[in-house]
């Protein structure tokens, strides 16, 4: 088996919150209608995927998936900033904890294909 990497790489993006287990339906509506429709159009972007746990009630991880990290860090970042805003109001930030960056902390993901 070899391992084979996809040049430029795709650079993902993770997200994780905690949101009220019997609200999490609602928070993914909102953040595919607010969030991930929007980026859609925007040149970079690849897709995005939810992760609801079953094992950890409430807990959402979201991976957003860019061309490279370059597209990801040329994002805009006060439209960033409104999208999120705009997240927390319709949902309401008693409803949801932010939990982590993983992309940026401790984690670098890179997708990578098996030959």
């Amino acid at each position: 088996m070899e391992l084979r990497v996809n040049e430029p790489g795709l650079f993902i993006e993770e997200l994780v919150f905690q949101i009220r287990p019997e609200l999490v339906k609602r928070y993914v509506e909102l953040e595919y209608e607010i969030m991930a429709k929007e980026l859609a159009g925007l040149d970079g972007f690849c897709g995005w995927q939810i992760w609801v746990s079953e094992t950890n009630p409430g807990r959402v991880t979201s991976l957003y998936f860019w061309k490279d990290h370059a597209s990801y860090r040329n994002l805009d970042q006060e439209w960033l900033s409104g999208k999120k805003d705009e997240i927390t109001r319709a949902f309401g930030a008693e409803n949801m904890t932010f939990v982590r960056a993983g992309h940026e902390t401790d984690q670098r993901y890179q997708m990578r294909s098996l030959a």
